[in-house]
C-alpha cells in the first residue's frame, strides 16, 4: 500500500468474500481454505478484518460479488456500517504518524526460483500473516524508492524480505545511506545474493556484515532457536521458517510433495557474529546478530523466517514503536487501530503519539481518556475498530 501512496495513488484492495447464501459449488474443506464466512457472525468479522486492514493503511476496498454471496440484508447493513467508519476516518486530521520500521521490498518480480511453486515463494503469505501478528505497525517500499527519497532513509529499523538481486550501486547507497545512525538491518534468506555481476557469497556476506555460506542444491532445513538468553529470542516459539511450515502443511509425512519446489539452504559460519538459531538436521547457524561500526545486523538464514514474536522483539531492541504484544493481527494508521483476534484474552494497546483518547470506531463511545495505554478484552476470532484521537 505504501508505496501507491507515495506515489500519490491508491491501492484497492479486493472484497471477494464467500458467504452462507449464493452458489457454493465447493465441499466444507474448500469453504474453510477460502475463508468463507458461513454465518453472519463469522462474515461480519472477515469483513471487518479485510476493511480494516485497508483503512489502516490508508487504501481503498471494493465489493466483487461473483454469485450473489451478498444477497442478504445483514451483510448489506455491515457493509454500510464500514462505510460510515470509512467516511469518519477520511474526514479526521491528517495523521504525520509513521512506523519506524520499513520492509524493502524487491523492485522487479524475483526470476530466480526455479519453479512456480517454490516453499520460499508460497512461504510469502505465511511470513506476511507473521508480521500483521507481530504487534509493530510497518511500512513497505521498494529499494529504489527508499534510495531516491530522502524521507524514508530516516527509519530506526530496516527489513530486506525478498532482495535476491541488489545491483552494485545500491550497495554502495545502502552503505552510505542506511549502514549508521545505530539502526538495525534484518536480512532475510538469499538477500544481496546477486548483481549485475551474477552470484556472489563475498559480496552477499558484505553486504551483511557476517560470512555466508550456501549449498547450491534443493534442501529442507528446520531451524530452532537455542540462544534463548538473548533478548533478541526473548520467548520465542522454538520453530521459524515459513517455507518450512509450508512444506510440513503440503505433505504431514515430510516425503516429497509435488506442489512446491524446495529451496537452496543458507547459513552462517562467523566466529565474531552471535549464534541463536541452528538447522537440526545440520548443526548449522541458521541465525545470528553482529555488531557492526554504526549498526547492527541480524541475519535469518531460514527462507521466510521473521516470527511475530521474533519481530517484535527485534523492534523493540532497535527503539521502535511497538503498538502491543505479538500474536494478534493489529493493523493501525495514526487515527485508527484494527485487531483481529487469534485468541481470546486481555490486550494492551499502546496509543500513537501524540494521542491520548480511544473511541469505539462505530458507537462512538470514548473507551479510555487521558491515557497512553488502552486495555481491553479480546475474543477469538472477532475484529475490533477503534479511532484514536
Amino acid at each position: 500500500y505504501d508505496s501507491y501512496n507515495l506515489h500519490h495513488e491508491k491501492y484497492f484492495q479486493e472484497i471477494d468474500l464467500r458467504s452462507w447464501v449464493g452458489s457454493r459449488g465447493a465441499d466444507e474443506v474448500y469453504q474453510m481454505w477460502l475463508g468463507a464466512g458461513l454465518t453472519p457472525e463469522s462474515w461480519d468479522s472477515i469483513h471487518r478484518k479485510m476493511i480494516g486492514a485497508s483503512l489502516a493503511r490508508g487504501a481503498g476496498y471494493w465489493y466483487f460479488d461473483m454469485n450473489n454471496f451478498f444477497a442478504d440484508p445483514f451483510m448489506h447493513e455491515k457493509i454500510r456500517e464500514a462505510y460510515q467508519v470509512a467516511k469518519q476516518l477520511n474526514a479526521m486530521p491528517k495523521s504525520t504518524f509513521r512506523p519506524d520500521v520499513c520492509l524493502v521490498a524487491s523492485d522487479v518480480i524475483n526470476p530466480y526460483l526455479s519453479d512456480q511453486f517454490t516453499a520460499s515463494g508460497w512461504g510469502r503469505d505465511y511470513q506476511q500473516m507473521m508480521l500483521q501478528c507481530s504487534g509493530v505497525p510497518f511500512n513497505r517500499y521498494s529499494l529504489n524508492e527508499i534510495l531516491q527519497h530522502k524521507e524514508l532513509q530516516n527509519f530506526k529499523m530496516y527489513i530486506f524480505e525478498e532482495s535476491t538481486f541488489i545491483s552494485e550501486q545500491q550497495r554502495q547507497e545502502i552503505k552510505t545511506k542506511l549502514l549508521n545512525n545505530n539502526r538495525t538491518i534484518v536480512w532475510m534468506g538469499d538477500s544481496g545474493y546477486f548483481s549485475e555481476n551474477g552470484k556472489s557469497l563475498d559480496a552477499m556476506s558484505d553486504l551483511i556484515g557476517m560470512k555466508v555460506r550456501t549449498e547450491e542444491d534443493y534442501a529442507r532445513r528446520t531451524a530452532v532457536i537455542d540462544n534463548t538468553n538473548n533478548l533478541l529470542t526473548k520467548n520465542v516459539a522454538p520453530f521459524q521458517g515459513c517455507a518450512e511450515m509450508l512444506m510440513a502443511i503440503l505433505d504431514t509425512n515430510g516425503g516429497a510433495s509435488s506442489f512446491a519446489g524446495r529451496y537452496q539452504p543458507f547459513w552462517i559460519e562467523d566466529s565474531s557474529a552471535i549464534a541463536l538459531a541452528h538447522y537440526t538436521e545440520t548443526s548449522q547457524t541458521a541465525m545470528a546478530t553482529k555488531q557492526l561500526k554504526g549498526w547492527k545486523s541480524i541475519y535469518l538464514a531460514a527462507t521466510q523466517s521473521l516470527g511475530p514474536q521474533l519481530f517484535n522483539n527485534i523492534a523493540k531492541q532497535a527503539g521502535a514503536f511497538v503498538v502491543g504484544a505479538a500474536g494478534q493481527e493489529v493493523d493501525m494508521s495514526g487515527n485508527f487501530a484494527s485487531i483481529h483476534a487469534l485468541k481470546s484474552g486481555s490486550y494492551t494497546l499502546r496509543l500513537p503519539p501524540g494521542k491520548s483518547r480511544v473511541v469505539d470506531a462505530q458507537t462512538g463511545e470514548v473507551l479510555s481518556d487521558k491515557k497512553p495505554l488502552y486495555t481491553f478484552p479480546l475474543v477469538a476470532q472477532q475484529t475490533y475498530w477503534y479511532f484514536f484521537e
